[in-house]
């Protein structure tokens, strides 16, 4: 299986290229290394990760490996499918921090400016909505990411 398409079209999206890839025996891996971050940032890993499946999914890629906790083959390892020895190849070899990825594949996030309210009318204004209720739903109805998608 080559490298070749997916490393294509990555670069047709404007999309950065893996850190490694690994050739699991019946298809591969494509890997961007990213620094440890804490489990709150999930969301965000997670909206990183349906943008890349999403640009791939041309080239093959399974839409349904996108989960966190999914376990890979490990190179060195025999596939048990068919005997094939799991590889792997070093391509930029990068790590990445979660915003620099995220910058990268989902664009650049607004700037942010210090709010000129008093501080007493900030507290206010993220603890309730305008007509005095409480602020609800999901991480992806308030991130600015979300909305670019």
């Amino acid at each position: 299986m080559s490298i070749l398409k997916p490393l294509q079209r990555l670069a047709e999206m404007e999309l950065p290229e893996p850190s490694f890839v690994i050739y699991s025996g019946r298809g591969m891996h494509l890997y961007w290394l990213i620094k440890p971050v804490p489990a709150k940032a999930l969301p965000v890993w997670q909206m990183v990760q349906n943008k890349l499946v999403e640009a791939l999914l041309p080239v093959g890629a399974d839409p349904v490996v996108k989960d966190c906790t999914r376990v890979l083959r490990l190179c060195g390892t025999i596939n048990s499918k068919n005997g094939v020895q799991v590889t792997g190849k070093k391509l930029t070899g990068k790590r990445w921090t979660l915003h620099q990825l995220s910058d990268a594949v989902l664009g650049k996030r607004p700037e942010w400016v210090p709010s000129q309210k008093p501080r007493s009318a900030q507290v206010h204004s993220f603890s309730a909505k305008p007509n005095g209720r409480k602020k609800y739903g999901s991480i992806y109805q308030w991130c600015l990411w979300y909305t670019k998608i």
